[in-house]
């Protein structure tokens, strides 16, 4: 049985349900942040990197896909249980990030928009699609990592 690492972490970007990562990626392929459209890839805009991710580990924990600013991601704790995985911090260290990454909310807030912007009016409806903060479970496979 394969050994995982677990660490909760909160990070600042567009977040939806792992069956609608290839719609939400795809969207993203005539405009300027065509190097998101596919899962674990990575661009830089401006000097701030900002990547996609879909997360499938099958240990417990929900599938999703997102896309973030990487330097704004604060990290918790890894531990070898998720019973035991912790994120403690202030509210107002978000707010504090945001207004200090004022040209990072900007690159992803217009990644949102092209998103909804190539999405209204289909057949895939953005209920699900969320942009801001969120606390996520993540887990690695140690074998993996190393």
């Amino acid at each position: 049985m394969a050994k995982y690492t677990h660490q909760l972490n909160c990070y600042y970007g567009i977040f939806y349900s792992a069956d609608k990562a290839d719609s939400v990626l795809n969207k993203l392929a005539k405009t300027q942040y065509n190097g998101l459209n596919e899962n674990d890839s990575e661009i830089k805009v401006d000097g701030v990197t900002i990547f996609s991710s879909l997360n499938t580990d099958d240990v417990d924990i929900s599938n999703h896909g997102f896309i973030a600013v990487d330097h704004m991601t604060i990290e918790g704790p890894a531990h070898g249980s998720p019973t035991d995985a912790s994120l403690a911090f202030d509210p107002r260290v978000l707010v504090k990030t945001e207004e200090d990454n004022e040209a990072a909310v900007k690159i992803i807030t217009d990644i949102y928009a092209a998103i909804l912007r190539n999405t209204r009016g289909k057949k895939n409806p953005t209920i699900g699609i969320r942009m801001g903060w969120q606390v996520m479970a993540c887990a690695w496979d140690d074998e993996e990592s190393s």
